[in-house]
């Protein structure tokens, strides 16, 4: 896969994220995950990519990431992460990624 095909501008994401926190305004607006633990996952054996996947409940919600090789399989057999930083309440202040609350 073309990285190029995964890059936006700001102008973009601001509007995929706002659309999202503003369907969502009481709910989980991003989530932060240490660089320590991507690159434990990059660094497995075949390990070409980063899948994330949505989980818990909608009070609750987690996302669940796993390397992938270069097929796209999942790579189960190591580091799989969560515990994620949620935003709120762990959100940087002023990010031009987060929308004014309505």
């Amino acid at each position: 896969m073309a990285a190029d095909q995964h890059r936006v501008t700001l102008a973009q994401a601001q509007g995929y994220t706002h659309a999202w926190q503003k369907g969502d305004p009481r709910g989980r607006h991003a989530w932060m995950l240490p660089r320590e633990i991507i690159d434990e996952i990059l660094a497995q054996p075949e390990c070409e990519g980063i899948r994330v996947y949505a989980g818990g409940s909608p009070a609750d919600r987690r996302l669940v990431w796993v390397g992938t090789d270069a097929k796209g399989n999942d790579l189960v057999g190591g580091t799989i992460a969560e515990e994620c930083f949620p935003c709120p309440p762990v959100c940087q202040t002023g990010s031009p990624l987060l929308s004014e609350p309505s």
